[in-house]
């Protein structure tokens, strides 16, 4: 359903009073929440780490962000997250793919789902 009007003034009319604020559009630089920063895929060595690092450092303190990662066959998490990189840990020879997120206040920790760090 939308609104019209015949004489070109009120509700639905592009009258300058009945424009919207300029935050009415969804335009990245509007954007509310979570932002994907970077994404890669990493080789983990035979002991299952990889060190990665960013191509410069991140704006902000390292608990403003989050990494998500994920594992060819096992499973897979982010370590030790600094504004400069991260350490990635999973399976032995594993490629494991990753993405950072900006969350305010978020925080990564060290170990596999449901393990006790």
């Amino acid at each position: 359903m939308t609104a019209s009007t015949v004489t070109g003034r009120g509700p639905g009319s592009a009258d300058g009073k009945n424009r919207g604020s300029q935050r009415d559009t969804l335009g990245v630089e509007h954007l509310i929440g979570t932002r994907a920063i970077y994404a890669g895929k990493v080789d983990l060595d035979d002991g299952g780490d990889a060190d990665v690092k960013f191509e410069k450092a991140l704006p902000g303190v390292a608990s403003d962000y989050i990494v998500l990662t994920g594992g060819d066959a096992s499973h897979s998490w982010a370590s030790a997250l600094t504004v400069n990189g991260f350490h990635a840990n999973g399976g032995n020879d594993e490629v494991v793919s990753w993405v950072l997120f900006r969350i305010t206040n978020a925080s990564v920790t060290g170990g596999p789902p449901g393990s006790a760090v």
